[in-house]
């Protein structure tokens, strides 16, 4: 006869398939943290029952590598060829309340201990007008908790959407979390939002450890939970301690420690009751504290608070080495994937010593926030610098990833690096698209420290600007004296909101203040915005007058290798001149012009052809210019050439062929996926999201307001207002 705690230990075991007994690499599930971390109960605990197992032939053990767990392998254990057979003989009996669904499954289940009078008291409080706030301590089982509350939910029907948030995370960053299959996803703040409309359903939303958002996107994240319409159908759980860093109305509940009695289950069965109350009494019903405690763990002394154990026990217990991780550890502004981290041999001790707080499937960890933040009030300052210039070293050896530019920029701030002000100019635009969160903390930071610093309030709008924060840039901008920078920003901020007459009059101050190269790059740049400024399916007739202006303004640089690539981009803008004029004669001739200094076989002059024969195209037969289509596409420069031209095939198909332009639009890349930046991405984007909302009809208004944001983006107005125009008619 089983205990029930052998008994557990064996049907969460036989949850995972037979194949994982012989697999080189296995989840951390099936390891002693894992299999503790699922029972709810601390690590020595498992000890006598896993013995038990084993000793019974119901369980195999064996060493292996843990997914995620570093270079170093591990005791895991797997229900064995009798324990399998054991399980099919005596099925588990799961009563479900009528009405309520199916159950999880068995291995996703954590047993919640002490908490249901906590759950029931949150749960009535659930279906009112305002947000709830779960609070307590560090450590103290709010995640836990909150986790319980999502599963209850969920099984009686309730939709369930959790996001965890870090020193980095915006507004976007949660809603991803959110809506994981909603892909891509939108930057625009209005699409965002449109995601959180009332359903038909009933919704729960959770955003733990919000005491960690950073003030630089506080407010927008303030105004999301404001416009939440908490009623019988949406809940909004927030989880974190007090102080939030906004003010907000909402229900309060704090999480006291647990009642002793309560706590001793933690503790396992292997010891006698009066022992683990004494345990329990001692480290004061707290959760963490008694995840952290081993057997022979000296207990603080009465009145003693955690954070002294922590310190004084907790920490005094590590060797050189596992310290040393845990302190670089520290100071890990969010999850990072346990492959990239350094000190990689100390993962599995620092795991077995429940110190690791994992995240995302096991890939992601950092430090638990109760031991992360006793430890960082150890540090001496040379300490700190240390272990900052430890760290930048190890991330600028690693591979040069957008995650690990932003660790470098991070650590060379809190160094004050020299370096960091080169690194953000030649790093900013290229991390927007993927990582503009951290880089707006970063640079937020920065600004702090350094006020008087032109160049970071400089960088600082621009990143405003690009996550369409007018305030904020109008902030950074009123910090710059220097008459080029703020004439730059100034002329971006308004095109960003649309005044032409403002934006007209400060591109005559930039042009005034450039030199000759300077002006005619501006001027082809501003030709090219007002060309772009239209939906693919407008009628075709458009004032061009503003575009020959322009162009005739355009002096071209005497320096032959500049002249060159300015003619080429000349060329190009009057070739599509001539296209929405419908003058294929002059189109003609600009094609010959240029293949009579090259030769028609020309990427170039090929591709000014095809997008003639798609704008002249007047045949029921699609296939030849389909392939030609390709072939010139393979002849591209750049990825981001390739994707344009794609797409503008597919913007043609959708007129002769909705079907195939279904099939097209698959392949080409969302706009966050190039690695590019600047206007002309946000114009891909905006076309990108604009065919989308055609191509999706169920996330047709999402898709059209964010098409809508990237065209202002770009400066094409005229294309945004037409887009705010169909959306008023769809609403």
């Amino acid at each position: 006869m089983l205990s029930r705690p052998q008994e557990k230990l064996l049907r969460y075991l036989g949850t995972f398939p037979e194949a994982l007994d012989q697999a080189w690499d296995v989840p951390r599930d099936l390891s002693l943290p894992g299999l503790a971390e699922a029972m709810g109960i601390v690590r020595s605990g498992l000890n006598r029952p896993l013995h038990l197992l084993e000793s019974e032939q119901l369980i195999t053990v064996r060493v292996a590598h843990v997914i995620g767990g570093g270079s170093r392998r591990r005791q895991v254990y797997h229900a064995s060829e009798k324990g399998r057979l054991w399980l099919l003989e005596h099925p588990e009996d799961i009563a479900v309340d009528e009405g309520q669904g199916a159950p999880k499954e068995t291995h996703l289940h954590v047993e919640l201990i002490g908490r249901e009078e906590a759950i029931l008291e949150l749960e009535s409080l659930f279906g009112q007008q305002q947000p709830v706030l779960l609070g307590g301590l560090s450590g103290i089982g709010k995640t836990t908790v909150a986790q319980a509350l999502t599963s209850r939910a969920s099984v009686r029907g309730t939709s369930v959407h959790s996001a965890i948030v870090n020193e980095f995370s915006d507004m976007r960053d949660i809603i991803q979390q959110w809506f994981p299959t909603v892909k891509p996803l939108p930057h625009d703040t209005e699409a965002l939002e449109s995601l959180l409309e009332a359903a038909n359903k009933k919704r729960m939303f959770v955003i733990d450890d919000v005491h960690l958002i950073s003030p630089r996107h506080a407010m927008n994240i303030k105004d999301m939970i404001q416009s939440f319409h908490c009623d019988s159908n949406t809940t909004l759980l927030l989880v974190g301690r007090t102080p939030l860093p906004f003010d907000v109305e909402f229900e309060y509940r704090q999480l006291s420690a647990l009642d002793p009695e309560e706590a001793t289950k933690l503790l396992g069965e292997h010891l006698d009751l009066e022992h683990r109350l004494s345990i329990a009494k001692a480290l004061g019903g707290h959760p963490m504290a008694l995840q952290l405690y081993t057997e022979g763990t000296p207990l603080p002394e009465a009145g003693e608070d955690i954070q002294n154990f922590v310190e004084q026990t907790i920490l005094q217990n590590l060797g050189d080495d596992e310290l040393a991780a845990l302190d670089h550890y520290v100071l890990f502004p969010r999850p990072l994937a346990a492959k990239e981290v350094p000190h990689q041999d100390e993962i599995s001790d620092l795991d077995v010593h429940a110190l690791l707080r994992w995240e995302q499937d096991n890939t992601k960890l950092e430090i638990q926030h109760l031991v992360r933040n006793v430890r960082r009030t150890m540090f001496s300052k040379d300490r700190l610098t240390e272990l900052h210039q430890t760290s930048l070293n190890h991330w600028l050896l690693c591979e040069d990833t957008p995650d690990s530019q932003i660790l470098r920029l991070y650590h060379q701030l809190a160094l004050d690096d020299p370096g960091f002000k080169s690194q953000i100019e030649s790093q900013v635009e290229h991390l927007l698209p993927a990582q503009g969160a951290a880089i707006a903390v970063i640079l937020n930071r920065a600004v702090e420290q350094k006020p008087e610093d032109e160049m970071l309030h400089y960088w600082a709008g621009k990143v405003a600007l690009h996550r369409h924060e007018i305030d904020r840039a109008q902030v950074h901008l009123e910090a710059i004296s220097n008459e080029s920078l703020r004439s730059e920003l100034a002329y971006q901020k308004a095109i960003l909101e649309g005044d032409e007459a403002e934006s007209q009059q400060l591109l005559e101050a930039v042009l005034a203040q450039g030199n000759d190269v300077e002006a005619a790059r501006t001027l082809l740049s501003a030709a090219v915005q007002h060309l772009e400024d239209r939906l693919f399916d407008e009628p075709s007739e458009k004032a061009t007058s503003t575009i020959h202006s322009l162009l005739q303004d355009v002096k071209l640089p005497q320096r032959q290798e500049l002249r060159a690539a300015m003619m080429v981009s000349l060329s190009m803008i009057q070739h599509a001149v001539a296209l929405l004029e419908e003058d294929a004669q002059r189109a003609h001739e600009l094609r010959d012009a240029l293949a009579s200094i090259s030769d028609e076989h020309d990427p170039f002059v090929r591709l000014l052809k095809l997008k003639a024969s798609l704008r002249f195209h007047s045949s029921d037969h699609l296939e030849p210019i389909i392939t030609e289509a390709e072939e010139v596409i393979q002849r591209q420069p750049t990825t981001f050439h390739k994707a344009a031209l794609r797409l503008t095939l597919t913007e043609f198909l959708w007129a002769h062929d909705s079907e195939r332009a279904h099939v097209m639009f698959e392949d080409v890349p969302q706009p966050d996926a190039l690695q590019s930046k600047g206007i002309a991405q946000q114009r891909y984007a905006g076309r990108w999201w604009y065919l989308h909302s055609k191509l999706t009809s169920e996330q047709s208004l999402m898709s059209m307001r964010e098409a809508s944001r990237c065209f202002r983006s770009a400066g094409c107005h005229s294309a945004s207002r037409t887009l705010v125009k169909r959306m008023h008619r769809l609403l």
